[in-house]
């Protein structure tokens, strides 16, 4: 009986507090970046795992739309000099009202800030995932907004 009260009590306070099966959340599935300046873009798979939101690069695509295998070379530890796909770049976030945060995100673009990584916040907004990745103050982060996409074959 005692098992049952505090089920009940777990639904609904869930309820209450508008928290709603992670296999709701608009935000798992395929997601494809805006291209770079270069031209690339990625397909990424946002997924729950253990509570929290993660997210991997699914497919890498050069200007041409052609799929590619980046290496993130500046990647720190074990990421260093590993493939960019299936790469868990995005980890940790936790559900914070109507947005995920509290999580990291390892910026895997070529160049200068590739393998920094930075504070992440990821929010669904007009069917679109809106990804702020900051160190310091969000105010001097960079937004990053997704498409939905197929998923890969």
């Amino acid at each position: 009986m005692r098992r049952a009260r505090a089920a009940l009590l777990a639904m609904l306070l869930a309820l209450l507090c508008g928290a709603a099966p992670a296999a709701d959340d608009p935000l798992l599935g395929f997601w494809r970046s805006p291209p770079e300046p270069g031209g690339e873009s990625s397909m990424i798979e946002l997924f729950i795992e253990g509570g929290q939101l993660h997210g991997r690069i699914a497919r890498s695509y050069d200007a041409s739309g052609r799929e590619v295998e980046p290496v993130c070379e500046k990647c720190p530890g074990a990421l260093a000099g590993k493939p960019a796909r299936g790469m868990r770049f995005i980890q940790n976030l936790h559900r914070d009202g109507d947005h995920w945060s509290g999580g990291r995100v390892v910026d895997l673009r070529p160049g200068a800030t590739q393998g920094v990584t930075a504070n992440c916040e990821i929010r669904f907004d007009h069917g679109k995932a809106v990804v702020l990745g900051y160190v310091g103050a969000r105010f001097l982060g960079s937004t990053s907004t997704w498409q939905r996409a197929t998923p890969p074959h």
